[in-house]
């Protein structure tokens, strides 16, 4: 079976989601092509990656490019090509827009296909018809972006795609409602599939005995949605307050950088939370096996592969109540979870733990880990994702 995966980028060694679930199907037989509009260098076995055409800066170059490629589209597959811009001028497009949609779709066009799938929703708007163009089955994988930000701009911006669109993969219930409630009529059959990891990779053996200073770890890229000016009040009410010596050591990258380190120094926290930046999968592997506790104190997440890991590495984990976490963790059985937004609430559930006999933290973690291994396995996702894209 053909697959072909429509995402912004090469999925990086760290978006271990897209990776396993492609070397997983490779394994099965099936041939994925990756559509993305930035090739990151990252290479996959047995991939083929098509990067989408430059869109250049000057008009006379950006004519020259659209005629060249029209060009080649229509002597490549003529009647995918016609068949599409037929179908965008059918749903009200105008004329130039039409033509720039085909020049933006001109690497996925020629290609032989069984399914298209969307990686993100958002990459499905104003493609919503390509792969009726194309003659195949179209798929879209739905996160927390998707369905709980952009369609707050966008009101209306699925409505279409989900009239198109044959089967939705999503990764907890908590997107099955949002979507919903985006106001469509119309919705294709949904399938949750949840994240998986290669549990082996972190597997440890630990106690429930916590370090002094106690170790903090949360891993993810540093924006808003994360919640880490969240937790970093919740670490100067843990400092001040309760009196705890901790540090928090966050593994990240991105553009809020400099606006968290300056609340750090702000709050006086320089000695007890680092930003680590980017590292390694290996490095993540290390940091948990050595944390006590993970802490995730995000606004919305789609579910959190980040907090797996950690449940499988033997941290304590201690997660917000919003979105995919609240099926990822379960309160008081495989960790703990606290309210969004709530930095005095994070920081007495940390104490909280912190303050547990040994062996109730153990018992915590053993219950997580035995969770994760027996319902969030790759085998378990790559057998579900083959009934997913089965004709059934």
């Amino acid at each position: 079976m053909r697959i072909g995966l429509v995402l912004p980028s090469t999925p990086g060694y760290s978006e271990t989601f897209f990776r396993s679930k492609i070397a997983g199907l490779s394994q099965k037989g099936y041939k994925f092509f990756l559509f993305v509009d930035v090739d990151g260098g990252e290479r996959i076995d047995d991939v083929v990656i098509k990067k989408a055409y430059p869109v250049p800066s000057w008009l006379w170059l950006k004519v020259v490019f659209l005629v060249l490629i029209l060009f080649r589209l229509l002597l490549t597959c003529p009647k995918r090509t016609l068949r599409f811009y037929r179908l965008q001028r059918a749903e009200g497009l105008a004329v130039f827009t039409s033509i720039q949609t085909l020049y933006l779709n001109a690497h996925i066009l020629p290609h032989n296909l069984d399914w298209l799938h969307f990686g993100f929703a958002t990459m499905g708007v104003k493609r919503e018809n390509l792969s009726r163009a194309m003659n195949v089955k179209s798929a879209v994988s739905l996160r927390g972006f998707d369905i709980s930000i952009y369609p707050l701009k966008h009101h209306g911006c699925y409505d279409l795609l989900w009239k198109r669109t044959d089967k939705v993969h999503v990764l907890s219930d908590d997107l099955i409602e949002k979507m919903k409630d985006t106001g469509g009529r119309v919705f294709p059959p949904v399938h949750k599939i949840t994240p998986a990891i290669s549990v082996s990779d972190f597997l440890q053996n630990k106690t429930g005995y916590f370090h002094s200073p106690v170790r903090i770890l949360t891993v993810g890229r540093l924006h808003w949605i994360k919640g880490y000016e969240y937790g970093i009040k919740a670490m100067a009410e843990l400092k001040n307050h309760f009196n705890i010596t901790f540090h928090w050591t966050i593994i990240g990258s991105g553009a809020e950088f400099e606006r968290l380190k300056f609340a750090i120094y702000q709050m006086n926290l320089e000695d007890c939370i680092s930003i680590r930046g980017h590292v390694s999968h290996q490095e993540v592997s290390e940091e948990m096996s050595a944390a006590d506790i993970y802490l995730q104190p995000s606004i919305h997440e789609g579910f959190c592969n980040a907090v797996l890991e950690a449940q499988a590495a033997g941290c304590f984990c201690i997660v917000t109540e919003v979105g995919g976490l609240k099926e990822n963790v379960l309160d008081k059985v495989t960790g703990r979870s606290v309210p969004a937004r709530n930095p005095a609430a994070i920081a007495n559930v940390i104490a909280q733990v912190i303050n547990m006999p040994e062996r109730s933290r153990a018992e915590i973690i053993g219950a997580a880990q035995k969770r994760v291994e027996q319902d969030f396995t790759i085998e378990s996702q790559i057998d579900k994702f083959q009934k997913f894209y089965s004709n059934a």
